[in-house]
């Protein structure tokens, strides 16, 4: 029922007058969706015009004409943009970005392959197909480098492992007779291909929102913890004690592969049987990378190009080098390219048993390949330095996913973007999607024609390129603790070191879904509070403001909250805040079943303690004043008497909420406190009110007091008019209102 205006509402003669405040003002002018939004950009280094439209996320755009319809097409198919518009003077940039990316990921994922117990050609297709893809149907991130990262292809060696622990792990299905054994190309094609399906899936279902939900120090435990044990699963084999460990395995009835602190205290017990040479060529190596890294860091300022300084790969030049000459006696990379490494095309909708049994690993591997990912196109606005560049969440990982699909078909590791090599090849002078399209081509080189020149190659080598990755893997923990320390976030710590230490003595999955579990519970923890508001008079501008802007100035009135004041409850005496028998309370913009008992706790707080108290319930008070028939306060005098609830911010409300909504109006009732609405604009409210009963409890005490005071409310036919009506337009009409009432209650 509408009101009149304040101005057309005349007051009671001689009555008190509070002097309304002015609250809140918003002006909400909603857009017309009806027009979609275009803009033109023009960017000179791509050497193309992109159009952008807020509406084109729908797949389905009707479009008018043919150019239309082929602009509609180039924006999926962004090759159409960016290759017929090209420019000669782009191609040196791409040129020597695209060298300096395939020297570097070249050695890296040969460790990356051996790591995962894999073919190298795994590997190595994981750096031809997705970036294809990506210059294929990309986006505005075409610095944007995916190849296959350390931890999931830690989590496909782990299910190679698994599935190996319970039956028979082939190099290929060709020349072999046992129907139950697997495949170990199908084993990685079936990874990556639900991996795909998984992330295709969140991308088009518009989830993209799901890389903001993990906190930073789950991501730090999740990145720090898995690197520990790769680099624990690197020094076996630097020891040369992998094959040991795993008849110890079978000899202790032990099934899997062990967990990391198995291996710490197998490497303890059995530090006689090491393989010295392998031992000292890896401390050697992991000496000259880590110095290396250490010395560019401190020197690149000044010397700008040793950023560009490869040395993984000139240390896998000198490790084959001197593993021929010297004809060590170690294992060596050749004697994995001497199986029978050729991928073989995957028929995916084949392969459902398989899928069964390595899922949980895809869900891991798509869930860090997405927080990685994200690490690395959200970081491009600011290698840029331009802070403009838009990027759509759901767009990049709709492409991941397709081209970890395609992955999937050809048998090769799961790929995804990479923050550091991202990065790299901005440094390294990438201008367009032309030169994902040349490590594409360099890599099937090397993989067709140079391979050979890797038989040489240590495999304890491979192993300490994996170790220095986990190195820098590991540089962001001490930054992250000191910071945390610095800021008291004890929590966090916490977090951490709880993902750290159970993934190293029980195992990945439990460490994750531990820190998963204690990351959601403070996220659900502050989606459960009701966030509600409490206005109080300012004594010197005689105004109501809202409290959370003056947190230490709040008070009741001292006649009325005495007795809380005696106890030692309340103590705000200096204050310019106050309550004077009025409560106002704003609502969130959603009421729901999580936070309406929040709301409940909080009125009572509130009306107990005031709003700034960080006083606990007492044991003997924390009686629901909501389910009993009690009174909140055990004391002889309630101070309050008048309720006001602001709705101007409430959108939604779900039926659980109204249920409580009615619990709490029927307190309210019976304890004889009056309660105003204020300023809905929802028109769909009344009857949701009046059918859940909330309306019903709200009249009851008004009625009461127009039956009281009938006689003196014959010519105040507007007062009792506003007294019956559901909504007041404002607050400030709820407080003339009051005022009216009190000046009645007074002289008679």
């Amino acid at each position: 029922m509408a009101m009149q205006n304040n101005e057309g509402r005349p007051l009671l003669k001689g009555k008190s007058q509070r002097s309304t405040s002015v609250l809140k003002t918003y002006l909400s002018v909603p857009p017309d969706s009806s027009k979609p939004i275009t803009k033109k950009i023009a960017d000179k280094s791509k050497g193309f015009v992109e159009y952008e439209s807020e509406n084109f996320d729908d797949p389905f755009l009707q479009l008018d004409d043919l150019s239309q319809q082929r602009q509609g097409i180039a924006r999926f198919l962004t090759i159409l943009q960016w290759l017929p518009n090209y420019k000669f003077v782009n191609f040196p940039g791409d040129l020597i970005s695209s060298l300096t990316l395939t020297a570097f990921q070249i050695p890296m994922v040969l460790s990356l392959s051996h790591m995962a117990n894999c073919s190298p050609k795994s590997g190595l297709y994981s750096l031809i197909f997705p970036p294809l893809v990506y210059a294929l149907i990309g986006n505005n991130c075409f610095e944007l480098v995916i190849g296959p990262q350390i931890l999931p292809s830690l989590a496909v060696s782990e299910a190679i492992q698994q599935i190996s622990s319970k039956t028979d792990v082939v190099m290929n299905d060709l020349g072999t007779n046992n129907a139950s054994s697997v495949p170990l190309n199908n084993i990685v094609g079936t990874v990556s291909f639900t991996s795909g399906l998984i992330l295709l899936y969140v991308g088009l279902s518009k989830q993209g929102y799901l890389d903001n939900i993990m906190s930073r120090s789950f991501q730090r435990g999740l990145i720090s913890s898995l690197a520990i044990i790769v680099f624990i699963n690197s020094l076996m084999q630097q020891l040369d004690l992998s094959k040991l460990f795993k008849q110890w395995l079978v000899e202790q009835h032990i099934h899997g592969v062990g967990s990391s602190w198995e291996k710490c205290i197998f490497i303890y017990n059995h530090w006689q049987e090491v393989n010295n040479l392998t031992f000292a060529i890896s401390m050697i190596s992991l000496v000259f990378l880590i110095g290396t890294r250490i010395l560019k860091h401190k020197y690149v300022k000044k010397y700008p190009k040793l950023l560009f300084f490869p040395e993984i790969l000139l240390f896998v030049i000198v490790s084959t080098i001197a593993s021929y000459m010297f004809k060590w006696n170690i294992p060596l990379v050749g004697e994995l390219l001497k199986k029978d490494n050729n991928i073989y095309l995957m028929n995916p909708l084949t392969k459902f048993k398989l899928f069964k049994e390595v899922f949980h690993i895809c869900i891991f591997v798509s869930a860090v390949g997405l927080f990685e990912s994200a690490a690395a196109y959200k970081s491009l606005s600011d290698m840029d330095g331009k802070q403009t560049r838009e990027i759509s969440s759901n767009k990049e990982i709709s492409v991941i996913g397709i081209a970890n699909l395609v992955c999937g078909v050809f048998c090769s590791l799961p790929s995804f973007a990479g923050y550091g090599r991202t990065k790299l090849n901005c440094l390294s002078g990438c201008k367009t999607p032309l030169s994902g399209v040349m490590i594409a081509i360099f890599t099937t080189i090397i993989t067709k024609y140079c391979l050979h020149w890797f038989n040489w190659l240590p495999e304890c080598s491979l192993s300490c390129v994996i170790s220095y990755i986990s190195y820098t893997l590991l540089e962001e923990l001490p930054k992250d603790l000191a910071f945390y320390i610095r800021v008291k976030g004890y929590k966090e710590i916490l977090l951490v070191f709880t993902i750290i230490f159970l993934t190293i003595v029980w195992s990945p999955q439990l460490g994750i879904s531990i820190g998963l579990i204690i990351s959601m519970s403070g996220l659900l923890k502050q989606t459960t509070k009701s966030k509600i508001s409490i206005l109080g008079k300012d004594i010197n501008s005689n105004q109501f403001k809202p409290v959370h802007l003056h947190s230490t100035n709040m008070e009741r009135s001292l006649s009325e909250s005495s007795s809380i004041c005696e106890s030692g409850l309340l103590n705000r005496n200096n204050t310019n805040l106050e309550f004077e028998r009025i409560m106002i309370v704003e609502t969130p913009r959603f009421l729901n079943f999580a936070n309406i008992n929040d709301m409940k706790k909080r009125l009572i707080k509130l009306e107990k303690y005031g709003p700034n108290s960080s006083s606990k319930l007492p044991s003997g008070l924390l009686k629901d004043p909501f389910t009993d028939d009690s009174s909140i306060l055990t004391h002889e005098k309630a101070p309050l008497k008048y309720l006001i609830i602001d709705l101007e911010n409430l959108i939604e409300i779900d039926v659980s909420a109204l249920l409580g909504l009615s619990l709490i109006m029927s307190t309210y009732s019976k304890r004889g406190i009056i309660v105003f609405f204020a300023k809905s604009y929802r028109l769909d409210l009344v009857d949701q009110f009046s059918q859940s009963g909330v309306f019903h409890y709200q009249q009851v005490n008004v009625k009461k007091w127009i039956a009281r005071y009938s006689k003196i409310l014959n010519d105040q036919r507007d007062l009792i008019c506003n007294l019956q009506s559901y909504f007041f337009d404002s607050v400030e009409q709820c407080i003339d209102c009051i005022d009216s009432m009190e000046y009645i209650e007074s002289h008679n």
